[in-house]
């Protein structure tokens, strides 16, 4: 049975202050930033934060660790503490492929507000003016200013100017409610494998509400519909291919990158 060192070296250790480093000057940087108008920060919270990327590296350094093991990229006179671990017996390979996960999904947690309502205080007190939300926070925000005021301005004491909603069509009502209060709703579209948005609506003149804004103008970027009425898209923006997975490319993509 492993011993709480050979856990804890598994993680690599000594390659924390890489994570750990961004993350506290991150924190210094809120505090230098927001302490003198809020007159305090909310150290659990930021505690929580660079703990959470502390966890997500310790995720990453065995996650990697494993697929290094299986496709035996490491030599034997340059191999990693977490793989000599497994050579020796002391870890199998699942072990440490799971042992990221479970540090990865705490990493997450750890980054995520564990009350969605909360979004108005956290919106109030870092002064936001613009947001990138799906639909559902975006109405939760709206209530929660209409309770305060009769505008964000008002409620929040400055303008918060536009929110760009993806992940979900924004209703019709959840639009109107966020202009009733001078919030401009931007929604977007797009994927991974089109490198993220692809279409936006513009900022001014008919937002064209419940449609996903206008096609990319970037050079280069073509669209198009299928027979079955699927949207096509084409362009450098759009992928080569899924790494090492020929077969799943071709089912999603045509030989003239469409």
């Amino acid at each position: 049975m492993a011993t709480v060192k050979q856990w804890f070296l598994a993680v690599r250790p000594w390659s924390f202050p890489a994570s750990t480093m961004p993350a506290l000057v991150a924190v210094s940087y809120v505090f230098y930033t927001h302490f003198q108008t809020l007159g305090s920060i909310d150290w659990l919270v930021a505690a929580a934060c660079v703990l959470g990327a502390l966890v997500f590296h310790f995720s990453g350094n065995l996650v990697s660790d494993y697929f290094d093991y299986k496709k035996g990229v490491d030599s034997e006179n340059n191999i990693g503490q977490t793989n000599l671990l497994i050579i020796n017996g002391v870890f199998k390979p699942k072990t440490i492929l799971w042992y990221g996960i479970v540090l990865g999904l705490v990493g997450v947690a750890l980054g995520i507000c564990p009350d969605f309502r909360r979004i108005y205080d956290a919106v109030e007190r870092f002064r936001v003016n613009f947001l990138f939300l799906v639909p559902a926070l975006a109405e939760i925000l709206a209530q929660k200013i209409a309770h305060k005021g009769r505008s964000a301005e008002e409620a929040l004491g400055q303008p918060l100017e536009w929110i760009l909603v993806g992940g979900a069509p924004l209703q019709r009502r959840v639009y109107e409610s966020l202009a009733a209060l001078g919030i401009r709703a931007v929604t977007g579209y797009g994927l991974t494998e089109t490198c993220a948005t692809y279409s936006m609506t513009p900022l001014e003149g008919d937002p064209h509400v419940g449609a996903q804004g206008l096609v990319s103008q970037a050079a280069g970027v073509e669209t198009k519909v299928s027979p079955e009425g699927e949207l096509l898209v084409r362009g450098p923006c759009v992928m080569r291919g899924y790494h090492g997975m020929p077969e799943k490319t071709a089912a999603v993509m045509e030989p003239d990158g469409w």
